[in-house]
């Protein structure tokens, strides 16, 4: 029986400290006895600086920017060139495109340095020789100018990737509000703080004065200076311009001619594609009436809740935003309707029977394009605006988990970090609530085929996809601060349940874990087998991942009302990712890479599985905040009843790890500024020495290569990860040691208020024999340590 609930360290921060340091790793020579090689590099990266000389030269009062890529075995901090070729102080970093790839403001008064550093790097391979071992010995100069692959200028096909054709073409939908929305490497609100060497303040003044005069027929703004970590221009085309082909080139010339304009963007359109199927006119479907005084309340950001759907019952307020006599509110009460009697439309769908939530109604997204623009003259924008202004009153009302079905009919890139999902993180920080997003979903035309049963069929179809690449997840779906979600195929039973056919894939930017979860979304035919409700009432069929999102959205504000007080929304996420699963069938070691892109961490489990355990498992949660060169480091012992006359330790293990990393779009693949990671490790003797020595026990420690191998493999600068392990017997020594630790990119600190993080740590037994909750628990109170049931720490730390 499930009655023992999750326990939640209290003083987490007596744990928290200083380490020794290290000193640090010593110069690589990536052309070690090749010197030849070497040479001809070289001279390679000094032409390229040169080349950038003279063009600095033909205006020397400005800056251009350079990209500088790395070796792919040069990604590590340790080898950034910002000591030597481009040190920090001297040449400001701007941003950043690719994995390893670093944007750099180049002028007169570094350039020169640069060269200088250049060539200082030796032609000749250095050995020295150290306890009968001869090995490289570079200058700082030659491992960083090894380090660098290329160096080029940023060019006109880095700033925009449409015609001028389809930008008009584009634009002349009336949802986008004609607006071109211009990234640039500085903006005066949000930048303060610049070398001395740098022309950057001077150049965004004077682009600002040119802008002011570019044309009477655009509207030129600044995005909101309440979003901080946002810096970007919209350029608004008069209505009745929007078709004239000069104008529009004056405008692309004029931002292509400005070097400190890092990109020229479309405005997206904002789009919910659902489809719901009435299965039978006549069948008005009676919703149960609430019977208790109080429910989690889930905030429907959408096309509006119709008031005849026999819905009332359950809501918990709206905004009046919008004339109901405009809309279609099918799809948001489809939504509402799966928040409020998903379980009683949904008997045979045991992923559906969670407790009902009500719903606040927040419909803000207008179905009527001459509405929507209307209401939104600067499309997206304005929307996001609107919605940052609505999110307060909302709160109010107890929401603070937020179901947004709506997507942009803009794919994720690998190499940036949208500005919109940069919006969504900023308003999730800036009013502590989290948003649950839709993964997309294809046109009929991109669908794939059905998943077959056996691992073998199921990478031969994926192989035969013709449309590769164009089934990404839609923006603004790879925002880190939401949690986003892919639909599943309805079945009877959960390890038969697989990906459908229009859910759209990760992974995310910087190869990040995207969508996060995943659920029921409803078949592609024609009965669906995922029922709600329609604006009339009656039962209707629907699919699409717009309807998978809000029901993971209800487990967390389930989830989120099982906690008395105001939980983090780090623990809420690693709680409800840590308990996720693949269904069987799906998690096989030759299908978990693709599984991950469909269904991220896996399938939530129903609320209570995840407060409460038998009495076999303990799950410890650690929660708090890491600042500069801090770690955490909790010291345990395993449960003796899983330790075996030899000193062995056996059991399963789950280890999760979800923080709020620091993060800027601007730096491109590298938008993640903190990594923070999770360590399990058991104490070792040396035999020789006799010192003792913790080692890594979870995949997190032992798949440390290269860098690359690191993010695509080992989740590295992505703010959830989730490690497993099945322990037969291990080890000889019953101390076991927790540690979470922190690094931050090159040229970056941690910020002076620190990194909040979740950690959780489940122990079992396999067998299900041994009392494992109550050992552990006696163990963790006999040392002073203070826990707590997680569903009134947020009480007992405020009282204490």
């Amino acid at each position: 029986m499930k009655n023992n609930p999750v326990q939640i360290v209290l003083n987490v921060s007596d744990y928290i400290s200083i380490p020794e340091t290290n000193p640090g790793g010593k110069n690589t020579d990536f052309y070690a006895n090749n010197d030849n090689a070497f040479a001809s590099h070289k001279q390679k990266i000094l032409s390229t600086a040169y080349t950038i000389k003279n063009t600095i030269n033909e205006n020397p009062n400005s800056s251009v920017f350079a990209h500088v890529t790395l070796q792919s075995e040069a990604l590590a901090k340790s080898h950034r060139p910002i000591r030597s070729i481009f040190p920090t102080g001297k040449v400001e970093y701007v941003g950043g495109g690719q994995l390893g790839e670093m944007l750099v403001e180049l002028n007169s008064k570094n350039i020169d340095a640069v060269l200088s550093a250049i060539e200082k790097a030796e032609t000749k391979t250095t050995l020295v020789e150290k306890d009968g071992k001869i090995s490289p010995k570079p200058s700082r100069n030659k491992s960083e100018v090894g380090a660098i692959s290329e160096i080029r200028l940023h060019q006109l096909s880095d700033k925009r990737n449409f015609s001028i054709e389809k930008a008009i073409e584009w634009l002349s939908d009336i949802r986008t509000g004609g607006v071109y929305f211009i990234e640039t490497f500085f903006d005066l609100n949000k930048d303060t703080t610049v070398s001395s060497l740098s022309n950057l303040e001077e150049m965004a003044l004077s682009f600002d004065n040119k802008l002011k005069n570019l044309d009477q027929r655009i509207q030129v703004l600044r995005s909101n200076p309440e979003w901080k970590d946002i810096a970007f221009y919209a350029i608004k085309i008069n209505e009745e311009e929007i078709k004239n082909e000069q104008l529009h080139k004056k405008i692309i010339t004029f931002f292509e001619q400005q070097s400190i304009v890092k990109k020229i963007h479309l405005s997206p359109i904002l789009e919910n594609s659902n489809s719901t199927i009435e299965i039978n006119n006549e069948e008005f479907f009676t919703i149960p009436t609430p019977n208790e005084s109080t429910y989690p309340i889930v905030g429907i950001i959408d096309s509006g809740i119709s008031k005849t759907s026999n819905l009332n019952a359950w809501s918990a307020g709206e905004i009046n935003f919008i004339d109901d006599e405009l809309q279609d509110s099918s799809h948001g009460t489809f939504i509402a309707g799966l928040i409020s009697a998903g379980a009683a439309l949904n008997k045979n769908t045991p992923q559906l029977q969670e407790t009902p939530c009500k719903f606040y109604d927040m419909g803000l997204f207008a179905t009527d394009p001459n509405e929507f623009r209307k209401l939104f003259p600067k499309g997206f924008y304005d929307f996001l605006q609107q919605l940052d202004f609505e999110i307060p009153d909302a709160k109010k009302h107890g929401v603070r988990i937020f179901n947004m079905s709506l997507s942009m009919s803009l794919p994720v890139e690998d190499d940036s970090y949208s500005f919109f999902a940069s919006v969504i993180d900023e308003i999730s920080d800036n009013h502590d609530v989290i948003f649950v997003l839709p993964a997309g979903n294809l046109d009929s035309a991109f669908s794939r085929d059905p998943w077959p049963s056996t691992p073998e069929d199921i990478l031969a179809m994926l192989a035969k996809y013709r449309h590769s690449g164009k089934d990404r997840i839609l923006q603004p779906c790879e925002s880190i601060r939401s949690i986003s979600v892919g639909a599943l195929e309805p079945a009877s039973e959960v390890n038969a349940l697989k990906p459908s056919t229009y859910t759209r894939r990760g992974p995310g930017p910087a190869l990040g874990i995207k969508p996060d979860l995943a659920q029921v979304g409803g078949f592609s035919k024609l009965d669906a087998g995922l029922y709600s409700v329609n604006p009339a009432g009656n039962k209707v069929s629907g699919c699409g991942t717009s309807y998978a999102a809000p029901l993971v959205a209800k487990s967390l504000a389930i989830l989120n009302s099982s906690i008395e007080g105001n939980i983090s929304r780090e623990v809420l996420i690693s709680l409800l990712i840590h308990n996720a699963n693949y269904p069987k069938p799906l998690n096989k070691k030759e299908l978990l890479p693709i599984v991950k892109d469909f269904m991220g961490h896996g399938i939530p489990s129903a609320t209570n599985e995840i407060i409460l355990y038998d009495d076999h498992s303990i799950s410890l949660v650690f929660s708090g905040t890491l600042k500069a060169k801090q770690e955490l480091k909790f010291d345990f012992t395993w449960p003796a009843s899983l330790i075996n006359e030899k000193g062995g330790c056996r059991g399963d293990v789950a280890l999760t790890l979800a923080y709020t990393p620091d993060c800027s779009y601007k730096y491109g693949h590298e938008f993640v500024r903190t990594n923070i990671d999770c360590y399990l490790r058991q104490a070792e003797i040396e035999k020789e020495t006799g010192e003792i020595k913790y080692k890594g026990r979870l995949k997190s420690e032992t798949s440390k290569i290269y860098e690359r191998s690191m993010i695509e493999n080992g989740m590295k600068w992505w703010p959830t990860k989730k490690y497993k392990g099945a322990f037969k017997s291990i080890g000889n020594s019953s101390s076991w040691r927790i540690v979470v630790d922190s690094l931050s990119r090159a040229a970056s600190t941690l910020p002076e208020e620190g990194i909040n993080f979740s950690a959780i740590l489940t122990i079992s037994d396999p067998k299900k024999e041994s009392d494992i909750f109550n050992e552990v628990r006696r163990n963790l109170i006999s040392q002073g340590i203070s826990i707590s049931d997680i569903r009134a720490a947020a009480t007992i730390r405020t009282i204490i």
